[in-house]
């Protein structure tokens, strides 16, 4: 088979489970939309990925020639991401859902970090790198009295 004929097969394939709801997203992407239009726009890109890297993993298992050690550990690393990423999504959901009043984690952290996060002012990134502390508190045992960050 041609590489040509891979490649349309694979846009095909991927066209209309993740770059159809991308254009959606992004076309829509303004502070008025509402919040289950946000969800429901990722779902269809969620599903492929998810079954892909299981597929990977179940794949990578059953490969003799692959250090199960290091393999785990590597598992784990991305297990531990992908979890922090999800819980911290969904803590930022629900702040977005309250527009992000001070009462919010996201109002919290804001007024906690002074001048150094402003959330009108501040890249997508460090919203990013704020829900994904948010999300390994989330997931952090809470024997410990944390600050005013934790629930």
């Amino acid at each position: 088979m041609s590489s040509v004929m891979y490649a349309y097969r694979y846009f095909w394939q991927i066209f209309p489970t993740q770059l159809v709801p991308s254009i959606v997203f992004y076309c829509l992407s303004n502070r008025h939309i509402p919040n289950w239009l946000w969800w429901l726009a990722g779902i269809p890109r969620l599903l492929p990925r998810n079954n892909r890297l299981r597929a990977y993993f179940k794949n990578m298992e059953m490969n003799l020639e692959v250090d199960v050690g290091r393999f785990q550990i590597i598992k784990f690393t991305i297990v531990l991401f992908l979890s922090c990423h999800t819980v911290g999504c969904v803590y930022y959901f629900l702040a977005r859902l309250m527009s992000f009043k001070n009462n919010t984690w996201v109002g919290q952290f804001e007024l906690s970090m002074g001048g150094v996060f402003d959330r009108s002012q501040s890249p997508w990134w460090e919203h990013y790198l704020a829900t994904l502390y948010r999300g390994w508190i989330g997931l952090a045992p809470n024997s410990y009295r944390c600050s005013t960050l934790c629930p």
